[in-house]
């Protein structure tokens, strides 16, 4: 499994999965904030100073 999809299998397939029965407010927070998540992972993990 590549990094980014070990990022997402930890963040947003888990918001998605305990989102039953939640409000749509809630839903939408709850995915947001993993959303934001995976991009933070993601950019932490391949943002690297170049040559240049």
């Amino acid at each position: 499994m590549s990094p980014s999809s070990r990022t997402l299998s930890n963040t947003v397939i888990p918001a998605a999965r305990e989102s039953t029965g939640l409000g749509t407010e809630e839903l939408l927070t709850n995915l947001e904030a993993s959303i934001n998540q995976f991009s933070a992972n993601v950019k932490a993990k391949f943002t690297r100073e170049g040559e240049w």
